[in-house]
């Protein structure tokens, strides 16, 4: 079921984000660059708008539980 429910939610959120978050903010999180807790010497993690659905669709689904 968990297989068949992240890509749905995800793509739901995909969806409904220009209806959620303004452009300035969806902007300015592009724009921002992570660094990997376990790498911090070397990785730069880039924004990236379907790993965050993917994160959020998973938190939203074991607060449903």
């Amino acid at each position: 079921m968990f297989e068949h429910l992240l890509p749905t939610m995800s793509k739901i959120l995909a969806d409904i984000k220009d209806d959620l978050i303004p452009n300035s903010q969806q902007k300015r999180a592009k724009s921002r660059i992570f660094i990997d807790e376990s790498n911090p010497s070397e990785t730069k993690i880039p924004w990236d708008w379907n790993q965050f659905y993917r994160y959020l669709s998973m938190v939203t689904k074991l607060k449903c539980f």
